[in-house]
């Protein structure tokens, strides 16, 4: 077996651990139930839970190789499961439940060619296999969780495998990277490239160094994202603990700034710019390059003999001057003073340059003007970015003008809200047409304004992305330039964005008013639902529903049941319990006997109503109230199920409401029901159905643009949206435009809402905390 582990940006968000963990047995023992791998990943990890993976593995591969002798793989692995549920139990009762819905991992065991595996949450687990891809873990895929007792793993898939298939487990990120084609596919025959998957796919015989070939065309987008990827290469050889070195860390590193990195470019053209010239300057007749180099082998068979004749030429002279030395001492010298001769010459000194130096000299100086003229183009060059610049923005700045024209159009009291303009469509009375009229107007001018100013904001984020030309300037007069130009592009972006944000309602709240807060050793809920002016809150892996009245006072219920949803019905509140249990409850404590007038006259709620299930595999994430009906949603089938009013026990008929030929709503996220039935889908528009049938889609539009809308209400002609990713909650019209949004830091973990009857009051559950909004 061959392993490859890729690792993507280990250390680009603070909040996001993953890693990969591949075991061989360590003893004959441990052979009986083969390899173990995991690729783990835990969202929004806080700081206690920074070894959360790390302890989980080790828990995990000690539980498998318990007992090798008396179990096989697959009856390890359940026991494994078994054991891990039981610990991750533990960690839940001790007050820690972050890590609850942010837990993505995979697990798999190889026993020669036999294959278990099991999974939860958002990864992917392929097989590779002549040339097709197979989601050999797509039976697998749930996000919620039993509540007791705990069950985070549940089932498993088990196979059977061939020399040469290629298994891929990748997380949520690296797989929507990997199964995506590039941004720019056209290839210069108008072919579009295919996604990474389908390159690696296509590498037959597999190998290490086609596979680097093609992650490295994708190298830089590579550096964006984050996560794990494993590939396993099924041998027949036993893989070993040596051979475990396919390691890969992609990691983006600040690039430092070099000179010659930033010349290069320049001095390549004219390097070449200067080879060309010179050969067309010394393309002389074939006979006098001849002559020339003739003439060349003279001149170094010459200078050649000169240095070998200069050595016995220096030994002669020097004997020479030794005989007139011994001469000198014979003779007797008389003293005598001499004026020395000064010989005074006017001619002007010669200098001999050699041939070399003059050679020399040529390529310094045909450096200096290189330089030179690159000063000269660079500056050419940056001077007409700033050119095109300045044009964009000059465009930028007059739609701008277009759009304060439109916003104009609305007078002041249109201009500042459009809840002023309903109001006054309210209050009018006798004037209720031309309030119409005048309202329709002022949503034409807005919504021509939003789509200018989105058009400028869009054309503002491509100049700021230009990150080489808004880099460190390089020469000083262009910089004055360039900095001026940088100015005035983060004033336009920043008048953009505050013109967006007042057409789109957002109102940022510094402080928000803290209703309550609870104690997070003593509780932590997650859910919570309005009945009777009074707040219920409750944890699927708690057993007690607190009630929070508007004075935020705390009255905690003594419930011996966990729930997974609830919904206000009637004079009670109805409890769901998975897979298919409902309680009721009424005067803060469950219904043991409801009365006639209750469509549920014969249910004794202390035995709780257990429901028939529509099929057998049926999974509800959520559900509605709606006329003594309740409504589930199954995002994985995409049906929506009815269980119509009287509802009693062993007598009631679930039915698939909606109709065979209508689209379904697969991976759809939230429910809410005021006559239509509204499903928030998961690429954040909502569909209307109504008598079974879609009528139509709607495709909100705002700034700034939703990213992942999570649950949605109906009240009032009303929408109420929250979006934990950008920490706000949105109130939209039917039509999908935008009444108010509310953003604060503080709602930096958004888990769920409630709305008061009226429409007016707003309860966030942010973490441990309760806000409330009014408007």
């Amino acid at each position: 077996m061959q392993i490859f582990e890729f690792h993507f940006n280990p250390k680009a968000k603070e909040d996001l651990i993953f890693d990969s963990f591949c075991y061989e047995p360590e003893n004959v023992y441990e052979r009986r139930l083969g390899s173990l791998f995991l690729v783990g990943e835990l969202k929004n990890a806080l700081p206690q839970n920074l070894r959360f993976l790390d302890n989980f593995v080790s828990y995990f591969k000690r539980e498998y190789y318990s007992s090798p002798i008396k179990f096989s793989p697959e009856a390890a692995l359940k026991l494994g499961l078994k054991k891990t549920n039981e610990f991750l139990e533990g960690i839940s009762k001790s007050g820690d439940v972050s890590w609850l819905g942010n837990l993505n991992l995979a697990i798999l065991s190889f026993k020669n060619f036999d294959l278990n595996l099991t999974k939860v949450g958002a990864i992917k687990i392929l097989l590779l296999r002549q040339g097709q891809l197979i989601d050999i873990g797509k039976n697998l895929e749930f996000e919620d969780i039993e509540p007791y007792p705990l069950k985070i793993f549940g089932n498993m898939v088990a196979g059977k495998l061939a020399e040469g298939d290629i298994i891929l487990v990748l997380t949520k990120e690296v797989f929507n990277f990997f199964s995506s084609p590039p941004k720019f596919s056209e290839g210069k025959f108008g072919r579009a490239s295919q996604n990474l998957l389908k390159e690696i796919a296509k590498i037959e015989p597999f190998e290490e160094k086609k596979l680097r070939t093609i992650l490295k065309t994708r190298e830089k987008e590579l550096l964006k994202i984050s996560g794990v990827c494993l590939l396993l290469l099924l041998t027949k050889e036993v893989w070993t603990v040596k051979e475990r070195q396919k390691s890969f860390t992609f990691q983006q590193k600040p690039e430092k700034f070099s000179f010659k990195k930033a010349l290069y470019p320049l001095i390549n053209l004219f390097t070449r710019a200067a080879a060309k010239s010179k050969r067309a300057s010394l393309s002389f007749p074939p006979s006098s390059r001849k002559r020339d180099s003739v003439a060349e082998e003279e001149d170094k068979s010459s200078l050649t003999k000169k240095r070998w004749l200069f050595f016995p030429n220096f030994l002669s002279k020097l004997t020479a001057v030794a005989k007139k030395f011994q001469k000198l001492k014979k003779v007797k010298v008389k003293p005598e003073i001499k004026i020395p001769k000064i010989n005074i010459s006017f001619k002007k000194p010669q200098i001999k340059i050699s041939a070399i130096f003059r050679k020399n000299l040529a390529l310094v100086s045909s450096l200096i003007l290189v330089i030179i003229l690159g000063f000269f183009i660079f500056k050419g060059g940056e001077r007409a970015k700033l050119k095109e610049y300045q044009l964009t923005l000059t465009g930028i700045r007059e739609n701008m003008s277009q759009a304060e024209n439109y916003l104009a159009l609305n007078g002041e009291e249109n201009k500042s809200s459009s809840s002023a303009t309903e109001s006054r469509l309210r209050d009018e009375g006798g004037k209720e047409s031309e309030a119409l009229f005048d309202f329709a107007a002022a949503r034409v001018n807005e919504k021509n304004a939003f789509l200018i100013y989105k058009k400028a904001w869009q054309d503002i984020l491509l100049i700021l992305e230009e990150h080489s030309f808004f880099s460190t300037p390089r020469f000083a007069r262009v910089s004055k330039e360039k900095s001026a130009l940088q100015e005035e592009v983060v004033s336009l972006k920043d008048s953009i964005q505050k013109s967006l944000e007042k057409i789109s309602k957002l109102e940022q709240v510094s402080d928000p008013s803290l209703l309550f807060e609870f104690n997070e050793k003593e509780f932590i809920p997650q859910k919570m639902v309005f009945f009777q002016n009074n707040l219920y809150l409750f944890n699927p892996l708690a057993n007690n529903v607190y009630k929070v009245n508007p004075k935020g006072e705390k009255n905690v219920l003594q419930i011996n049941q966990p729930f997974n949803e609830a919904a206000e019905f009637g004079s009670q509140i109805l409890f769901f319990q998975k897979p298919n249990l409902v309680f009721f409850f009424k005067n803060n404590s469950l219904v043991d006997e409801l009365r006639s007038s209750s469509p549920f006259a014969n249910a004794q709620v202390s035995e709780p109503i257990s429901l028939s299930l529509p099929y057998p595999d049926f999974d509800p994430k959520t559900l509605a109230v709606y006329r003594s009906s309740i409504y589930f949603l199954d995002e994985k089938k995409g049906e929506i199920i009815k269980y119509p009013a009287p509802l009693t026990q062993n007598k009631d008929f679930p039915q698939t409401w909606l109709a065979k030929e209508t689209k379904k709503a697969v991976g759809a996220k939230s429910i809410a029901i005021d006559g239509p039935i509204w499903i928030l889908n998961k690429d954040n528009t909502i569909s209307q159905y109504f008598g079974g049938n879609l009528k139509e889609t709607i495709i909100p539009d705002f700034f700034p643009e939703p990213e992942n809308l999570s649950s949605i209400q109906a009240s009032y002609e009303l929408f109420y949206v929250l979006e934990p990713a950008q920490k706000r909650i949105i109130v939209l019209t039917k039509t999908g435009e935008v009444i108010k949004q509310f953003q604060s830091e503080k709602f930096d973990n958004l888990k769920d809402f409630a709305v008061s009857e009226d429409g007016k009051t707003i309860w966030l559950l942010n973490g441990v905390k309760v806000y409330q909004i009014n408007f």
